[in-house]
């Protein structure tokens, strides 16, 4: 017999439907070969949804439906950003203890479509980290970390979180951390980079594939290797419509097609689904992006706070830290002696042709003189925790300058 893989979901009722469809998708592309035991965590759902899940059945797969409440976490359910996710999503958090006897897990969200057998993840050696994980770019934003991912799919060594007694650090740092979402920070910032970064084809973020024109995201983001979109989406292994731009609501390009292909065969193929056009939330969006960008007057180098002929050094290398460098460039205001950030490697293979140098924040220890530090950020989350390295690494207070 064939070793059985252990996948999870986890869902309360109003993702029931789009759960069902994923694990549907999930067992028509799995390879004959392979078992499953696919563990359907509830919390307060429906006897008519469980109804509903209990009608899958596929060969060589078992579908085990275990009742969970996430009443604990109600104090959590008030977020500043993504009120779209449910408070459910903080049982990942419990997930090494849900399955004390199981030490390698594939936890997948109900947002998904499975097109692709995804059976080799079970093959990586994920011995010396925590999870297997896919890059999310457009939440570096929020964060302090090199690198950051989405925890929407991750291959996780349950056998390695309960010997760090993670659990008990997920949801301490929930309770006392910086939280932008419900439960990822928490996960980027317990884990603390021992993750081992994966393709994007297993956790493929729809979204940014439909606002994006596509020879533009073909070229930034896939090397110009497709010739359309529909090559491009039936390349993936699982596509994840994150955010608010579901299949089952909006009717997207390509995806809602693919979305209706498994609800057609799934439990709930009698569903009538009404679709909204996405074109308002897109043009919501590109409007606030306009306003965005006209509050970049925030951007202004304190000029009241640094005399001019000052020497600083600049703290970030993001969008706000490359405007000040251009701008002290071109006016010579003051002089940059050190220009610090903590994903320098990744920024100076993009700013190798400006003439600009990005060393990381531990070399202003190296530094015998300046006169200010200059946080070139926005975002309250960076400044306070950029405050606090400059403190820690002997930068007095008086001398750490930021935009507010």
């Amino acid at each position: 017999m064939s070793e059985k893989f252990h996948i999870a979901y986890i869902t309360d009722d109003n993702y029931a439907m789009p759960t069902a469809v994923s694990i549907v998708s999930l067992l028509e592309n799995k390879a004959a070969n392979i078992s499953y035991v696919v563990h359907l965590i509830l919390d307060n759902v429906s006897d008519q949804n469980k109804d509903r899940f209990k009608e899958i059945s596929y060969p060589n797969c078992e579908i085990d439906i275990i009742d969970a409440d996430s009443s604990a976490y109600q104090e959590f359910q008030k977020n500043k950003v993504n009120l779209h996710v449910s408070k459910s999503a903080l049982l990942k958090f419990n997930l090494p203890e849900i399955f004390s006897d199981i030490d390698t897990l594939l936890y997948i969200d109900g947002d998904t479509l499975i097109i692709q057998d995804i059976s080799e993840l079970f093959k990586i050696d994920l011995s010396k980290y925590y999870a297997g994980v896919v890059d999310n770019f457009e939440a570096l934003m929020f964060s302090t970390l090199s690198r950051y991912f989405n925890n929407g799919v991750m291959l996780l060594n349950l056998k390695k979180m309960r010997a760090d007694n993670m659990t008990t650090k997920l949801i301490d740092y929930r309770k006392n951390g910086l939280n932008y979402f419900m439960d990822q920070d928490a996960f980027n910032i317990v884990f603390n980079e021992e993750v081992l970064f994966l393709s994007s084809k297993y956790n493929f973020r729809v979204p940014k594939f439909l606002e994006t024109d596509f020879e533009e995201f073909n070229e930034e983001f896939c090397d110009n290797k497709y010739v359309d979109e529909n090559e491009c989406l039936m390349d993936q292994k699982i596509l994840h419509a994150v955010r608010q731009l579901k299949p089952w609501k909006y009717n997207l390009p390509w995806v809602t097609d693919i979305f209706f292909k498994y609800l057609k065969i799934s439990p709930y193929k009698e569903q009538k689904l009404k679709l909204k056009s996405p074109m308002p939330f897109v043009i919501k969006r590109a409007e606030d992006q306009i306003k965005r960008d006209l509050n970049k007057r925030e951007w202004r180098f304190p000029r009241e706070k640094i005399a001019k002929g000052s020497k600083i050094v600049l703290y970030s290398a993001g969008e706000v830290g490359q405007t000040f460098w251009n701008w002290n460039k071109d006016i010579g205001y003051s002089e940059i002696i050190m220009w610090i950030d903590k994903k320098y490697n990744k920024i100076n293979e993009k700013l190798n042709s400006r003439g600009a140098l990005i060393c990381p924040p531990d070399e202003i220890k190296n530094l015998d003189h300046y006169d200010y530090v200059l946080i070139a950020s926005v975002r309250l989350s960076v400044i306070a925790s950029v405050s606090k390295f400059l403190i820690d690494a002997g930068v007095p207070e008086e001398k750490i300058i930021t935009l507010f």
